[in-house]
């Protein structure tokens, strides 16, 4: 018998990422792939610090697309930074990986930011 998990919506995912990776991840984007509305592989990475957007885009697409069954991906960043003027934190490389993930055709589907002190949601195409 085959058992599953049932998510409701973003905190259920957002409680089931350090169990599924053994840790509560810091400074790094976690990245879900999704088939249709199930969960796929799920990939840890450190924040990008000083790699450039596209490379590190790349790089990271490269990786999930060993999920040959993924049809999209969710992104959460773990992270205390902000951007520029209090902007969205690594905006250009948010902004390579959206593009990269679509030619891979495996969307970005949505987004997350979590800080020490909070969460949020925000529409992938906002990140």
């Amino acid at each position: 018998m085959s058992e599953s998990l049932k998510f409701t919506g973003p905190a259920d995912i957002l409680a089931y990422i350090p169990h599924a990776l053994g840790l509560q991840p810091e400074e790094s984007f976690v990245l879900l792939t999704l088939n249709g509305k199930r969960l796929g592989a799920t990939l840890r990475v450190d924040a990008p610090a000083e790699a450039a957007p596209a490379d590190y885009a790349q790089t990271l697409v490269s990786y999930l697309c060993a999920d040959e069954n993924a049809t999209g991906a969710i992104l959460v960043i773990y992270t205390n930074e902000t951007g520029p003027d209090g902007d969205r934190p690594y905006r250009d490389h948010v902004d390579a990986l959206n593009r990269e993930l679509a030619f891979a055709e495996m969307p970005l589907e949505d987004a997350w930011i979590i800080t020490s002190n909070h969460w949020r949601g925000s529409c992938a195409a906002d990140m």
